[in-house]
């Protein structure tokens, strides 16, 4: 059996620290709608914080996670939730815990998704 400590809040050592976690957080923004083609920019902080433009192919599936940060999401902005919805050609909801939530990545895009 080991003997227990006690410590004060964060001030143990961990291997797991904000910047760990921060530098494998792919940033998304500036999505752009040209025909069928969607572009968006990513901020790569694990590639030296380097921004990247990413077109999504036919046939992919896109993930937005962490939309919340998205400027427009919580004002349900209609632009914001006509550009989400064209990345899609199906929409799934599987946030239970926000779908009552009336927000671009919510309400928003199952307006203007096809499906």
């Amino acid at each position: 059996m080991t003997d227990k400590q006690a410590a004060p809040f964060g001030s143990w050592a961990s291997p797991l620290g904000a910047e760990r976690l921060a530098a494998a957080t792919i940033r998304f923004g500036q999505l752009a709608v040209s025909g069928d083609s969607v572009f968006w920019s990513e901020g790569r902080p694990a590639e030296g914080g380097r921004n990247v433009v990413v077109e999504c192919a036919a046939g992919e599936v896109v993930l937005l996670e962490n939309v919340r940060f998205n400027k427009g999401e919580k004002k349900d902005k209609e632009d914001l939730a006509r550009k989400m919805a064209a990345l899609c050609d199906i929409f799934v909801m599987d946030a239970f815990g926000t779908a009552h939530r009336a927000e671009a990545s919510t309400h928003g895009v199952a307006r203007f998704a096809k499906v």
